[in-house]
């Protein structure tokens, strides 16, 4: 049996239960959500860092390949210099216009 006294208890403790209830049944929503959210933070800032790893590579990629570039323009400038010097080795008749080679 219930005594008069307990259910009086009870009746005032209801809004107390209630709340704590509430509380129980959205912590796992508002944790779910705040976890979302941290996910989704982690998930930009490893995108960013992604993305200037990514920058820095093309960036390495091509002054390598200038390099190169840079190399095989140098190699062909000296080629074309040797040729040259052995063409007006050539030409060094009297023709009007060819170059004389003066040496001091």
């Amino acid at each position: 049996m219930v005594r008069s006294v307990d259910m009086q208890q009870v009746l005032l403790q209801t809004n107390s239960v209630e709340r704590v209830q509430q509380v129980q049944q959205q912590h796992p929503d508002v944790q779910q959500r705040y976890f979302e959210n941290q996910l989704n933070k982690e998930k930009k800032e490893l995108k960013k860092k992604v993305q200037h790893a990514h920058e820095t590579d093309h960036l390495s990629v091509n002054t390598d390949e200038e390099r190169k570039k840079q190399e095989h323009q140098c190699q062909d400038d000296h080629r074309n210099d040797a040729q040259g010097q052995e063409n007006d080795k050539g030409t060094s008749s009297g023709e009007p216009g060819a170059k004389i080679d003066i040496r001091v």
